[in-house]
């Protein structure tokens, strides 16, 4: 198992041990680059951050992020289902050869 950190979206999805899409990691570069001006208040060289950022960028990220933990979600339930069939299919062979 290999621990994940950092904030870079699109660097931790490239670090999976599977391939994503272009298209996901472009998303996921859409979120990065959202980071630091819409959390720190110095972030643009005049105005708060709401005053940047309107409706379309806040939905646009909501669903960008939305479809990445859909893909993370699905692989790790896919992955879980790989590991319970290997295991299974580890015991019974350990089973058959002791009989």
């Amino acid at each position: 198992k290999q621990e994940a950190w950092g904030h870079v979206v699109a660097r931790l999805l490239k670090e999976l041990p599977i391939t994503v899409s272009e298209d996901l990691l472009d998303k996921a570069k859409v979120l990065d680059g959202l980071y630091i001006p819409t959390r720190y208040a110095n972030g643009h060289p005049e105005g708060a951050p709401f005053e940047h950022f309107g409706k379309i960028q806040s939905r646009d990220a909501i669903n960008y992020a939305g479809e990445i933990l859909e893909f993370v979600r699905s692989q790790m339930a896919s992955r879980k289902t790989v590991d319970r069939s290997v295991r299974s299919w580890t015991a019974e062979q350990v089973k058959n050869r002791s009989e």
